[in-house]
């Protein structure tokens, strides 16, 4: 967590500002966040998984078509996808993350989850003809 701190903050060396220790403190903030956030999510899914164990499979379907369709993307379009969904970041926080402007990622994200998409259609569809050479 540290190291996203600096970061975020060698991202911004041009532009330090008047007092950095609040600056930096403000940065921990958001990273520490970000970072319960997604573990509270994990716990949430884990525990959900566990209480619905007829669901288990298609779970494990669905997080193999997911896994197979983020590995089709570009690692910048992954990461993107990542830092939005799993993560929970706004574009503006993404934009701070990354360097960018939040329009600018507002646009890359829309374009990052259309690429998502059709992947994960092409995953299922895969995964489908292989079930049925397997019938």
């Amino acid at each position: 967590l540290l190291s996203e701190v600096f970061v975020v903050a060698w991202r911004h060396r041009e532009h330090p500002p008047r007092k950095p220790l609040p600056w930096l403190y403000g940065i921990a903030a958001k990273v520490l966040s970000a970072h319960y956030r997604g573990s509270t999510r994990r716990r949430n899914l884990v525990t959900r998984l566990v209480r619905q164990p007829s669901n288990l499979q298609v779970s494990i379907d669905l997080a193999m078509d997911v896994e197979t369709a983020l590995e089709k993307l570009s690692p910048t379009d992954r990461d993107l996808l990542l830092l939005s969904a799993w993560e929970g970041m706004t574009p503006a926080e993404i934009a701070v993350a990354t360097g960018s402007n939040p329009a600018a990622i507002r646009m890359r994200l829309s374009r990052a989850r259309k690429k998502f998409e059709t992947a994960l259609d092409g995953a299922q569809t895969d995964l489908a003809r292989k079930d049925q050479g397997q019938k």
